[in-house]
């Protein structure tokens, strides 16, 4: 990943934040969007991780901030507001700041209408692509979180998505963390109907592959209609751009806001 100075020297950076992955397609989607947002943004960005791969976020703030930087806003590319949210990256922020470096942080990007519309634009085409008519079902299945928070915010989206696409019945689950699992979903649920899969995930990875590959192995694969996941797109990208326009000041030590 190039972290050097653009040439307009500019000292304000955005910096994406991925979760990391050792899935080489996950890792071309990411870098796909990451040069997407770069061809559009204002100012130069960067990219890095939470876990897995490197740079860490912590490493690229301090190398950013070595070159010259004096403004970082940090966007996670994260849907919701779990660990890595609210915990890991905030912590990450405060421990590398220092005095005359403005960090700033974006929130989640579930909320952005961008990814609404890209997301139903994936299930609608699914709806297409499978001939389905009208009494359909729709499972939302997302990474997962022991907190309940985000499984409301989940299910909230979920609940919205399916009224969207006409939906009669809208489900949620999980692949990785939190009930009920995708497996039980499959195992306690006679499925009558014909029901849409759509993995809320930004990009592809090892759990994208595994809901495919749960949907495929199922008894009811014949009635279960996969999605694509969200993926590098315009509106994602939109959605990107929006978040580190919004972004607000880190609170480090003694609740100074950087």
């Amino acid at each position: 990943m190039v972290m050097s100075r653009t040439t307009n020297g500019q000292d304000n950076w955005v910096l994406l934040v991925g979760h990391g992955t050792r899935d080489a397609d996950g890792e071309r989607e990411f870098q796909a969007c990451v040069a997407a947002v770069r061809a559009v943004a204002k100012g130069p960005v960067a990219a890095a991780y939470i876990e897995i791969r490197k740079p860490l976020v912590a490493d690229a703030l301090i190398r950013l901030a070595d070159q010259g930087a004096r403004s970082i806003t940090v966007v996670p590319l994260v849907l919701t507001s779990g660990r890595h949210w609210d915990e890991d990256l905030p912590q990450a922020l405060r421990a590398v700041w220092r005095p005359g470096l403005r960090l700033c942080y974006s929130r989640p990007l579930l909320h952005d209408e961008a990814v609404f519309a890209l997301a139903r634009e994936r299930v609608r085409t699914a709806i297409a692509r499978h001939q389905i008519g009208g009494g359909f079902g729709l499972w939302v299945i997302a990474r997962g979180s022991h907190r309940a928070e985000v499984d409301r915010e989940v299910g909230a989206f979920a609940d919205r998505l399916g009224q969207a696409v006409g939906a009669v019945r809208t489900g949620h689950g999980y692949v990785s963390v939190g009930k009920p699992t995708l497996e039980d979903m499959l195992a306690g649920r006679r499925v009558v109907e014909p029901v849409v899969v759509f993995p809320l995930f930004l990009f592809a990875g090892v759990l994208t592959k595994r809901i495919a590959s749960l949907v495929a192995r199922s008894a009811a694969h014949e009635r279960l209609c996969l999605a694509a996941h969200l993926g590098p797109d315009e509106r994602l990208v939109r959605a990107i751009l929006r978040a580190a326009n919004e972004a607000g000041p880190v609170t480090v030590a003694n609740g100074t806001r950087t």
